[in-house]
């Protein structure tokens, strides 16, 4: 996202230098432009903090022996599917399993989360 923003910075003042010199209209167009960018990036970057902070408080507020219901539904009436690993979840990286099996009981798919 950083990125994305000093790009469009120097841009614009890659259109600025091409601008005659010291022309004092341009160059306080450019401050207002670098200005408005930089302020569009701190309100993304509260944004992102701000949703960091709900996941990781609502992660946190898990207890013990909480769970994670997962819905997870076949495309074929036939095909079962099974959730594991979404009870007991611990500090630190969890990985939920979701199986797909034919009628046969055969694994067709397996996908994490």
């Amino acid at each position: 996202m950083k990125e994305q923003y000093v790009n469009n910075i120097n841009t614009h003042k890659e259109v600025l230098n091409a601008l005659p010199k010291n022309n004092e209209k341009n160059i306080k167009a450019y401050k207002n432009k670098v200005s408005e960018l930089l302020i569009l990036y701190k309100q993304d970057l509260t944004s992102i903090i701000e949703e960091i902070d709900k996941r990781s408080k609502h992660y946190l507020s898990l207890g013990k022996d909480e769970k994670i219901d997962v819905e997870a539904t076949a495309t074929d009436p036939y095909y079962t599917v099974e959730v594991t690993g979404n009870q007991d979840l611990k500090e630190g990286e969890n990985i939920i399993t979701i199986l797909v099996s034919d009628p046969d009981g055969n694994n067709i798919a397996t996908y994490q989360v």
